[in-house]
C-alpha cells in the first residue's frame, strides 16, 4: 500500500520557504503574513467560543499550535544584518506578536470551560457581543491588511471590556454576598470574566504589534 502524501502544506505556513531565509526582508515579511493567519483563525475561534456560530469558526487547537510552532522556528531563523535597522525593529514587533499569539492560543484551548460559563451568565450578554462585534470586525481588518484599524479597534475594546467585566465582577459579588450563587460558582463566574477580559487584551497587543511591523 502507497503512502497518503498531503496535496499541500497547511496554508498558515505555506509561504515560510527556507530559501527566503537568505534575505531577511523577504524572510520576515513571509513569518508576518503567516503570523497574521494564524492570528485570524484564533480571533475567529474566540467568536466561536463567545457564541458567534455564524461569524465564528472553530479551528482546530491542536493544528493551529503545530503551526504557530513553525512561525515561530521560521522567526527564530531569520538573521537580520546588524546594520538593517528596519528588520530588527520588525523582527522585534514578530516576537511581541508571537508571544501574544501563542498566549491567545492557551486561552483558547485551556480555558473551554471558562467560556462555556461565560455563555451562561447572567447579565454578560452585552460585553459578550460587544467583543464579538468588535471582534468579527478585527478579522475583517486584519484579512485587508488594514493594521492600524484593527490595532484601534482592539485598543478600544480592551479598554472597553475592561470597564464592563469590573461591572459584571463586581454584580458577582453581590450576588455571593445576597446568597443568591454560590461562593463556588462565584469563583466560576468571575474565571470567565477573567478569560474575557485576557483575551481582548492578548487580541489588543497583538493587533498592535502586527501594526508596528509595518509602522518599523
Amino acid at each position: 500500500m502507497g503512502r497518503i502524501i498531503p496535496e499541500t502544506a497547511p496554508v498558515y505556513t505555506r509561504g515560510l520557504e527556507k530559501s527566503l531565509l537568505q534575505d531577511p526582508s523577504l524572510a520576515i515579511n513571509a513569518a508576518h503574513a503567516a503570523l497574521r493567519q494564524e492570528s485570524q483563525a484564533l480571533i475567529r475561534q474566540v467568536v466561536f467560543m463567545a457564541g458567534e456560530r455564524h461569524d465564528g469558526h472553530f479551528s482546530s487547537m491542536v493544528e493551529l499550535k503545530n503551526e504557530l510552532l513553525k512561525t515561530s522556528n521560521y522567526i527564530d531563523a531569520i538573521v537580520p544584518d546588524a546594520a538593517d535597522k528596519r528588520v530588527h525593529d520588525q523582527l522585534v514587533s514578530l516576537f511581541h506578536a508571537m508571544d501574544h499569539t501563542q498566549r491567545l492560543h492557551d486561552r483558547c484551548y485551556e480555558e473551554t470551560v471558562r467560556a462555556e460559563i461565560l455563555l451562561s451568565m447572567q447579565g454578560a450578554d452585552q460585553a459578550r457581543q460587544h467583543a464579538i462585534q468588535t471582534l468579527v470586525s478585527i478579522v475583517e481588518d486584519l484579512a485587508q491588511e488594514r493594521y492600524l484599524e484593527a490595532a484601534e479597534r482592539g485598543a478600544a475594546l480592551a479598554a472597553g471590556i475592561s470597564d464592563e467585566v469590573d461591572g459584571l465582577r463586581n454584580q458577582v459579588m453581590i450576588m455571593v454576598a445576597q446568597n443568591k450563587i454560590s461562593a463556588a460558582e462565584g469563583t466560576r463566574q468571575l474565571e470567565a470574566l477573567r478569560w474575557l477580559n485576557r483575551v481582548c487584551d492578548h487580541i489588543s497587543r497583538l493587533c498592535h504589534h502586527l501594526a508596528a511591523f509595518n509602522n518599523s
